[in-house]
């Protein structure tokens, strides 16, 4: 983070590096969703032959109990994901 804000900073014109910082994240986020919501849910119904969002509903509790506390221990709450996915 701070080598991206110090080469912004160190950068003559302000406009051209915001848009391309802009267009770098949108690129990175639209490859992330693409990730989570279609080659994983593809793989896992390839593998499993289940419904990868029901896994993911499952788990929802338990990742936003992670990402509220920045705890990887709190994923072991109520994480019994395979017992209400099928």
């Amino acid at each position: 983070m701070f080598l991206v804000a110090s080469h912004v900073m160190a950068s003559p014109n302000l406009s051209t590096t915001g848009h391309t910082l802009v267009i770098y994240i949108a690129t990175e986020l639209a490859g992330l969703l693409l990730h989570l919501f279609v080659t994983i849910p593809l793989l896992y119904f390839i593998l499993a032959r289940g419904n990868a969002f029901k896994v993911y509903v499952g788990a929802l509790q338990a990742l936003l109990t992670a990402l509220a506390t920045s705890s990887r221990y709190s994923l072991s709450i109520q994480c019994d994901v395979f017992d209400h996915a099928d």
